[in-house]
């Protein structure tokens, strides 16, 4: 079964990153958002972003996953928003089952971008995809993501130490499966 929801972001230009984030906060505080389900991991274009810094085999350059412990995240009430509904944990460590025991590899967001923004945010982009686990369904659920109606590309914005996260920009279909 398929069920298919489309949700297009639309991004003024005459609105700001900083008033984008601030409208995302009010909608967080107002609790005006449907739950979608639980992070598991974020998929970029490794055609636009920066050159990643990997220094290990098993680490996936243009990916980070939180093996299914991610943030929650949510729609706003129009559809026009995909928001982060709780706080980010650092992806955890991923295991090394090459060896034995296996080896803990830290997955660090400084190894996928050295952009900021409010010298708080790490900005990581362009978004490819998303994958998440529907909260109710024992499925997983892919949010596929696409240049926005005014060119723009979903970045995931970070501060790895409050663990507050927006996506900004570009447009997303969510699906189940």
């Amino acid at each position: 079964m398929v069920v298919d929801v489309v949700s297009t972001l639309v991004v003024s230009p005459a609105i700001g990153m900083g008033e984008r984030i601030e409208h995302r906060r009010g909608l967080y505080r107002r609790q005006e958002f449907s739950i979608l389900g639980r992070l598991n991991s974020i998929l970029f274009d490794p055609n636009g972003m920066d050159a990643p810094k990997v220094d290990h085999p098993i680490i996936q350059p243009n990916m980070l996953d939180w093996l299914g412990k991610g943030p929650w995240l949510g729609v706003s009430p129009d559809g026009q928003d995909l928001l982060v509904i709780s706080t980010v944990p650092h992806p955890p460590d991923l295991p090394d089952t090459r060896t034995k025991p296996p080896t803990m590899i830290e997955q660090r967001y400084t190894d996928r971008t050295r952009k900021r923004f409010e010298k708080k945010f790490l900005v990581i982009q362009p978004v490819f995809q998303i994958l998440y686990r529907p909260k109710g369904v024992a499925s997983w659920g892919l949010i596929a993501v696409s240049t926005g109606f005014d060119d723009t590309q979903m970045a995931f914005l970070v501060d790895p130490n409050s663990g507050e996260a927006h996506f900004v920009g570009g447009r997303f279909e969510v699906g189940i499966r």
